[in-house]
């Protein structure tokens, strides 16, 4: 697998405090990968630094297209790397237009080409000559992402791109990440506290906690392969037939249900017309899985991990 990004023991210290502690993450190229992590995991920080905006105290990091290791200084220059870094920066007395219009004066951009992306974000001739400092909350958010867009990078770094913007706008981005990365090939970083937002883009996912990586890999790996829940009439009974078949299981009387390990629709259906021939009726069978939520409680929480293995 070829990496966009990769960082390898990348830290950041301040004072005597480490903020990031070597960490090691692989960015899929053409992927969209989630990063996560509580507040003051150390997300933007890991983020800035791959920007150039804060120096590292050690480690090195990759990028492509050149795949040279460069010391953990910066990563891409300006064309290559599109970013949304704690909010959007911008010009406040120049209009959306002319933002755009200075940035791809700067980098050497076609200003159609900017005005396509001020189109994408919905932005395209309705803010007139407005300066951007009297924008709403949601429209300097997609002008930050127009700014970010313009240059059609290979790379895009976003920090909470849905800041500011109501629940249809939250789809809408969502939505225009998406395609975007797959209609171009970007890839793309993105840091998220909506969880469920993330679940629904990222092919890829790193949880960050304490500065540390406590999780890397596809999203699939992060969810639990999941257990199947039988509800049944009588538990106990259906606990004996169970085990007589061989079946590691866990009952709980309380809820009336029977845990098992995920077995295959055959068998499924093979266990539950025994338990009907046995009287035992069968009111629901289920597949329960860890959510994405689950998972970075138990990996991020250790109040919550501790109320778990309690249960």
């Amino acid at each position: 697998m070829e990496y966009a990004i990769e960082t390898k023991a990348l830290s950041k210290v301040y004072g005597e405090q480490a903020v990031v502690q070597d960490l090691s993450i692989h960015v899929p190229q053409g992927g969209i990968y989630g990063f996560l992590g509580p507040n003051g995991a150390g997300k933007s920080t890991t983020m800035k630094m791959l920007l150039g905006l804060v120096k590292p105290s050690g480690g090195q990091i990759t990028a492509f297209p050149s795949g040279e290791g460069q010391g953990a200084e910066k990563i891409l220059p300006g064309r290559l790397v599109g970013s949304l870094i704690e909010g959007p920066a911008f010009y406040p007395n120049l209009s959306a237009e002319e933002n755009v219009d200075l940035l791809c004066d700067y980098l050497g951009v076609p200003r159609p080409q900017g005005r396509e992306a001020l189109g994408v974000v919905g932005l395209a001739g309705v803010t007139g000559k407005k300066p951007a400092k009297a924008f709403s909350l949601g429209m300097k958010q997609r002008l930050g992402m127009a700014l970010a867009l313009a240059p059609n990078p290979p790379v895009l770094i976003l920090d909470e791109p849905t800041n500011g913007l109501d629940p249809a706008g939250v789809v809408e981005m969502r939505h225009l990440i998406i395609n975007w990365a797959r209609q171009r090939g970007t890839t793309v970083m993105i840091s998220s506290h909506i969880l469920s937002e993330i679940e629904q883009m990222a092919d890829y996912v790193g949880i960050i906690s304490a500065g540390t990586l406590r999780f890397e890999g596809r999203m699939d790996d992060l969810r639990s392969a999941g257990h199947l829940q039988l509800q049944v009439s009588d538990p106990q009974a259906a606990a004996g037939l169970i085990a007589s078949s061989g079946i590691a299981h866990q009952v709980d009387r309380q809820s009336s249900s029977v845990t098992l390990p995920v077995l295959s629709d055959e068998a499924v259906a093979s266990l539950v017309a025994s338990l009907v021939n046995q009287q035992v009726k069968v009111y629901r069978v289920q597949l329960v899985r860890q959510s994405l939520e689950e998972a970075f409680l138990a990996l991020t929480d250790p109040i919550y991990t501790s109320k778990v293995v309690a249960q």
